[in-house]
């Protein structure tokens, strides 16, 4: 039983290149891993909505930041939600009222995490970004969440951008929420890391099951061809 049958249908016309992964995606997810690298501007959120609304079940998706996060929500309601259903019924971004879709950040999910794994006290950033949520979730148990819900999805929206401790907490959740699917997305994969990083995070995402290159969407019209160039000027007096 798909739970999103009536309820989400993408409402645009797929590309060619996102037709190609779509239609491997059921192969891919052998493993309980579809790892998928798209380039800026091939759709790869919406990419992610529909791999989620094929998988049918309930799902978290896990963000870098407040406003990526919000442009999930966003995208489900603009590009797939059908008339007459109500979003607040099937979407949140509070993971304490969670919904059949509920997207947070990655910051979120640490400070969830932290009284399981004695994570260590936020550096000074990650206290800056915590203040822009002012969020307690102290005494609050994710994993009743995730069960109470049915969570069997989750989405990693650019997972390599991390920090550590965000690693840490990912991992440590992973590890007792073993029945979920996974949908690994990014736009730049972080091929210049260490070996170390790069086994941490293909143990993580699985192996890249696809890639969408930028001369793709130029082909198809998606991006137009251009070239980069660098402008030296000298500074004005108020500049420097």
């Amino acid at each position: 039983m798909n739970i999103f049958d009536g309820v989400l249908e993408f409402k645009g016309i797929w590309r060619d290149y996102q037709e190609r992964v779509l239609h491997h995606s059921e192969a891919y997810m052998s493993d309980n891993k579809v790892h998928i690298v798209a380039a800026p501007g091939s759709g790869k959120t919406t990419l992610g909505i529909e791999l989620i609304r094929r998988l049918g079940n309930p799902c978290l998706i896990l963000s870098p930041s407040i406003t990526i996060r919000q442009q999930w929500i966003a995208r489900l309601e603009e590009g797939f939600l059908n008339e007459g259903e109500d979003a607040e019924k099937w979407f949140s971004n509070d993971i304490r009222k969670a919904k059949t879709i509920t997207a947070i950040t990655y910051q979120a999910l640490y400070s969830c995490m932290k009284q399981y794994t004695g994570l260590l006290e936020d550096s000074e950033e990650e206290s800056e970004e915590k203040n822009s949520e002012m969020v307690d979730y102290k005494n609050f148990d994710i994993y009743e969440v995730i069960r109470e819900n049915g969570i069997r999805t989750l989405c990693l929206d650019e997972a390599h951008h991390l920090r550590s401790e965000w690693w840490r907490a990912l991992e440590e959740f992973l590890k007792n929420v073993p029945d979920v699917k996974l949908v690994s997305l990014t736009a730049t994969p972080p091929y210049d890391s260490t070996p170390a990083q790069w086994k941490r995070y293909i143990d993580l995402c699985g192996p890249i099951d696809e890639e969408i290159f930028t001369p793709e969407l130029v082909k198809e019209g998606s991006l137009c061809p251009h070239q980069d160039y660098v402008y030296f000027n000298q500074p004005a007096k108020e500049e420097l």
